[in-house]
């Protein structure tokens, strides 16, 4: 892990941090561009103390700096040197959500309640032409099983935007049941070994099509 590179953008709004932006940078960051879509960045934090106590003290201003790479960003390292050892490229990493919080049913609670409430509109979720934006080989999706009603909805409407109809670049990640109609796919960090294993054998092949 030692040539990826993890930076992300934060903004700190009242008393809720989102992270708007991040990305994973391997090598020199030259290469073919994915674009990974996952469910909210957990417990995502800059690396550097001053930094971090610097965004805790100010409202409204973005700041962008290293992060610490976490349990989830390790896996999807692991799955990336798998698929092509020696990748040097960029992962760009969106999410449905942008609202940090480490516990995930706390997490979508308090996404209902600022979504339905018209609140923090321009950071809770990163627009659609935005993240339709830029130029990448395929568009990897590991958001969960979870299921909620509005996140539902959320996951609709970009499972549709990231469609290869609409992207012009393939859609990749493993559907409940296998039922590519599905729109619960697996995250790329399954908590049993057993599927954990099993997600690698799955995405290593869709991946390496897309990077070979």
């Amino acid at each position: 892990m030692n040539h990826v590179q993890a930076t992300g953008t934060f903004i700190k709004v009242n008393e809720h941090i989102f992270r708007t932006a991040a990305e994973l940078r391997f090598g020199n960051g030259s290469g073919k561009k994915i674009k990974l879509t996952m469910l909210n960045p957990g417990g995502s934090r800059l690396s550097d103390e001053e930094e971090w106590t610097n965004l805790l003290c100010q409202d409204g201003s973005p700041v962008t700096g290293t992060i610490a790479l976490d349990q989830t960003m390790k896996a999807v390292c692991e799955i990336m040197y798998q698929a092509l050892p020696g990748y040097e490229g960029v992962v760009r990493i969106e999410n449905l959500f942008n609202l940090r919080c480490g516990n995930l049913d706390k997490a979508l609670k308090l996404y209902s309640e600022l979504k339905n409430k018209g609140s923090y509109i321009k950071v809770i979720e990163t627009d659609l032409h935005s993240m339709s934006a830029g130029t990448y080989v395929c568009n990897w999706v590991g958001w969960s099983l979870k299921e909620h009603s509005l996140l539902n909805k959320r996951k609709r409407e970009v499972f549709d935007l990231l469609s290869v109809e609409k992207s012009g670049i393939p859609r990749i990640g493993k559907h409940r049941n296998d039922n590519v109609d599905s729109i619960h796919m697996w995250h790329v960090r399954p908590q049993l070994k057993v599927q954990a294993e099993a997600y690698k054998t799955f995405i290593v092949p869709l991946l390496q099509r897309s990077l070979i």
